[in-house]
């Protein structure tokens, strides 16, 4: 037969294709393992699979306990495996994104307008269809800065920078690899474990021509220059832009679009970039231009660099000279403002602060220079932490100030998790037994949420390292109890430790293996701490029986007595909470002052918090704290349960603070009622301006 007469799938194709290629029969897990899908996918797309073989007249065998095996000589085999393999587009059923990516890459590779009826024809998908899909591919298309233009008579090309087309050709091929397979591009450049038939195949012959193994050598040449190794991310994301690269000058095109390559200046990614061009140069004899180097040096610019937790302390405050000046500034402006409206504990987080301006040292550079940030957890985040999402977008007012340019909602979904992942930690016990080492990809917000996820879930659990990649140190993996990796289908050797896949949300499944480890090893199941269904607003907590008045005190000791007093009453807190409160203010000093005169006292919820609760005391005499704060005669006192109930109140606490007007009408106030009417009259009026 010369044509397949069964419609199938790209996924179904991968099937078929692994199958001919076994010697003998097939394990549901064994085949699972060679296509890279689930054996609940491979059971579901068996039906169409066996129809396609019977209609090649051959027979799919199927034993319980033995596996899958086909019953044809090698001739037909060899047959066969040609007819799959020269199946196009036309011949395959595809999904909405695979259809879209598609059309998208017939775009992003043509250098001349191309009508959609010429689309229609090279692709098998109706006119009718790709103008449907031209809204999302629109959107698509936003993120990485670049314009879908349509010409009647001429057709529809791609608009944009030449590093843009690049980086969104990129992600194009990263989006239709998955996860898995775009991270196996480092581990075996020659395309083993992608070219099993489950992609296009358009896309599937560009893959083949790209110089994967000569732009790996390219990136060890990048590291050792620059003295650091980049993360596995950006390991991957170089790679795969030196082969496009690579491409675009052997094909001699897209040259007239380097023209608007701004100019990184003087660096030493401009430095590494001209060394890596000689290299090309020497290797295909192809001369780049000044345009193409400070495009590379652009995409170095903005990689993220390999963290090695061996060399820090979680108290060590950000070095300037190691994170960028302009890092540490954003990032500490994130966290005094994020501080005042999500916890007053964040401003003395140095892991937060640290992690933050690493961060953001390369991410600046995408925003200045237009390179996406890809993060397609950014959705559920949001949704997720829609209180410290808000204020996240609040805090990047700096960068977008200075860079003219708006923070992505990507990158704000990062940013998100940094802080939810700070406020998770102060809901950590200090009790942990077992030794975890995470895996990831080099994105550090990731990893740190997922490391704050589990020591909150799971008190006795301690992440001990996190490492990027597929490889642990024997001495770690010595001292090492559990292994959780964000990577699937990646799975290191390491021995007798268990491994967990996992993603960094920890979702109820991926909670439920855990606790299967767990119960295993110590024969008891962990605490879960329930979540408030509401989220309180600032009279909800701020009661008559939580205001409290006082002539004077006689240190600031005794004013966190005098405030935390009411909370006492009423069971909301423990007299450990009050004294924990004194031991901050102790080791890091009244920091949280909100205004002249005003303080935010607090702790960490598991430091003796029955319930959220919120106290004020005013006093007649203020006391000074220390020398530099001036004399504190309005004490708050924050009791927070957990990382987002309290965040409405906190949130309109500070705005209300900000007006001195309001802070005037607490000094002139004489019982709780008119506390708690100049909360409503100052509240109102903000609404109204």
């Amino acid at each position: 037969m010369s044509n397949i007469q069964v419609s199938i799938n790209a996924r179904q194709r991968c099937i078929i294709f692994a199958l001919l290629q076994a010697e003998g029969h097939l394990t549901l897990q064994s085949l699972a393992k060679q296509t890279s899908l689930s054996p609940r996918i491979i059971r579901y797309n068996l039906d169409t699979v066996r129809a396609w073989f019977r209609s090649q007249n051959v027979a799919l065998i199927a034993r319980p306990g033995y596996g899958l095996e086909l019953d044809a000589p090698r001739a037909v085999r060899r047959r066969l495996l040609n007819q799959i393999s020269e199946a196009d587009e036309s011949q395959l059923i595809l999904t909405r994104g695979q259809r879209q990516r598609i059309t998208l890459f017939e775009l992003l590779t043509a250098e001349k307008p191309i009508t959609y009826q010429r689309l229609s024809i090279n692709e098998g998908i109706s006119r009718s269809t790709i103008i449907h899909d031209v809204n999302a591919m629109q959107a698509w298309l936003n993120v990485h800065q670049l314009t879908l233009k349509r010409t009647p008579n001429k057709g529809s090309r791609i608009l944009g920078s030449e590093l843009s087309r690049r980086f969104a050709l990129l992600n194009l091929i990263r989006e239709e690899l998955g996860e898995g397979k775009w991270f196996s591009l480092w581990f075996d450049p020659s395309l083993g474990p992608v070219l099993d038939k489950s992609l296009p195949p358009n896309l599937e012959k560009y893959l083949k021509r790209l110089p994967f193994a000569f732009a790996q050598t390219a990136v060890h040449h990048v590291e050792n220059m620059m003295g650091e190794r980049l993360a596995l991310y950006s390991r991957v994301e170089v790679l795969v832009y030196l082969a496009i690269t690579i491409d675009a000058l052997q094909q001699g095109s897209f040259h007239a679009k380097l023209e608007e390559t701004p100019d990184p200046g003087p660096c030493p990614e401009m430095q590494v970039s001209r060394f890596v061009f000689a290299e090309i140069n020497r290797k295909y004899n192809l001369e780049p231009s000044e345009a193409e180097q400070r495009l590379l040096a652009i995409c170095l610019l903005g990689s993220k660099w390999e963290l090695d937790d061996r060399a820090r302390t979680d108290n060590a405050q950000p070095n300037a000279s190691q994170l960028g000046e302009v890092s540490v500034q954003y990032a500490s402006e994130i966290v005094r403002l994020c501080s005042s409206q999500l916890h007053p504990l964040l401003w003395v987080d140095h892991d937060l602060l640290t992690s933050l301006a690493r961060h953001l040292k390369p991410v600046i550079h995408r925003i200045r220079y237009n390179l996406p940030i890809v993060n397609h957890n950014a959705d559920e985040v949001r949704h997720a932490f829609p209180e410290v999402y808000r204020s996240a977008r609040a805090a990047v007012w700096m960068i977008e100030r200075d860079l003219g340019k708006p923070v992505s909602h990507e990158e704000l979904g990062y940013l998100t998790l940094y802080l939810a992942a700070a406020l998770n930690r102060l809901r950590t016990r200090d009790r942990q037994n077992h030794r975890v080492v995470l895996l990831g990809d080099g994105v550090r917000a990731k990893a740190l949420y997922l490391k704050s996820r589990l020591e909150f879930e799971f008190p006795n659990l301690e992440v001990t390292a996190i490492r990027s990649g597929n490889t642990i140190e024997p001495e770690l993996l010595a001292e090492t109890d559990l292994i959780l990796s964000m990577i699937p289908n990646l799975t290191p050797d390491t021995g007798d430790v268990p491994i967990i896949v996992t993603s960094p949300f920890l979702r109820p499944a991926e909670k439920r293996l855990l606790q299967n480890w767990i119960s295993e090893r110590e024969q008891q199941l962990h605490r879960i701490v329930p979540r408030p269904a509401e989220s309180p607003t600032l009279v909800d907590l701020l009661t008559p029986q939580t205001i409290a008045f006082a002539p004077r005190a006689g240190s600031w000791q005794q004013v966190v007595e005098l405030a935390s007093q009411p909370l006492l009453e009423i069971g909301a807190i423990r007299p450990q909470y009050c004294t924990a409160m004194i031991k901050v203010i102790e080791e890091y000093g009244p920091y949280m002052v909100l205004a002249p005169g005003v303080i935010m006292l607090h702790a960490r919820p598991v430091d003796g918090v029955n319930q959220l609760c919120l106290s004020m005391l005013r006093l007649d005499q203020g006391v000074p704290f220390d020398e530099e704060t001036g004399p504190i005669d309005i004490a708050f006192v924050l009791g927070a349960t957990d990382d987002h109930s309290h965040i409405d109140a906190l949130l309109q606490l500070s705005q209300l603070i900000e007006q001195p007007a309001f802070c005037e009408a607490l000094r002139r106030a004489q019982r709780p009622a008119d506390v708690l009417r100049a909360i409503w009259t100052y509240s109102m009026e903000m609404q109204r301006g």
